[in-house]
């Protein structure tokens, strides 16, 4: 009778220690992994053309064991969290709960007011095995949605007609331009730290002659530039162009 006490006894001190080891996180081998589908849509229209717009985000998530079968929807729990983003900035982030019959998540509704392009992810942490503390991230694909009509990029200014080069000066020493093809003289200028010369009056041996005109980097005391322009040809621009054609390649401003 005692040596049977003593049987049961010594079989649930290895149960409870196996039951620990589980719960604990011990290792154990021939367990299986667990793979993830995790989906964020929204039920209007990913563009909006006017602000403020209003969005519902929901999703699911289901899971498979070992990434063999078919995919199941029930039994999970825990939260989903949904992060919004405009280009690498975080906007808001918030959570729903995930029916554990379904697998189905619903946002509380986003509010956008600004024009732009938002990106929203949706993440959470479930178990990478069973009977383990061990987890695993699971993200969606980038769901985007467009606000409003995007500005416009600018249209760049064509060079002048028969230009493919541009003079532009870097030094308050330098008295000669330098010469640079369009694209590069372009990215120079909107890069700070460059500017066109100054058309001046008159021809000089081994200057730069335009029309009538030579460039210089800068001007002399007391000269100044006045309200016209002198294209690369010579040409030179009346007063009422100069609000249209000031910072444009190829045209440099007069000193009279």
């Amino acid at each position: 009778m005692r040596r049977t006490w003593m049987l049961s006894a010594c079989a649930a001190f290895v149960a409870i220690g196996a039951m620990l080891a589980f719960a604990t996180g011990a290792k154990a081998t021939g367990f299986p992994n667990y793979s993830y589908s995790l989906t964020l849509t929204s039920a209007e229209a990913v563009s909006q053309p006017t602000t403020p717009a209003t969005f519902h985000l929901s999703g699911t998530i289901k899971w498979r064991v070992d990434s063999i079968g078919p995919y199941l929807s029930w039994g999970l729990h825990g939260s989903v969290t949904v992060t919004e983003y405009q280009g690498s900035t975080v906007v808001d982030t918030m959570s729903a709960h995930i029916n554990p019959l379904t697998g189905a998540f619903v946002f509380d509704p986003v509010t956008i007011t600004k024009t732009g392009t938002y990106t929203f992810v949706a993440e959470t942490t479930q178990w990478k095995r069973p009977f383990h503390l061990d987890t695993v991230t699971v993200s969606s694909d980038p769901l985007t949605v467009t606000v409003g009509t995007p500005e416009p990029e600018p249209t760049p200014v064509p060079p002048p007609a028969g230009e493919n080069s541009f003079f532009l000066c870097y030094s308050v020493f330098q008295f000669n331009p330098g010469v640079w093809p369009y694209h590069i003289a372009a990215e120079l200028m909107a890069g700070g730290g460059y500017w066109q010369p100054y058309a001046v009056k008159g021809n000089v041996p081994y200057g730069t002659n335009i029309g009538d005109y030579h460039l210089v980097c800068n001007l002399a005391t007391g000269q100044a530039a006045g309200q016209q322009f002198a294209g690369a040809g010579g040409d030179v621009s009346g007063p009422e162009a100069y609000s249209a054609l000031a910072g444009q390649l190829g045209w440099y401003p007069v000193v009279p």
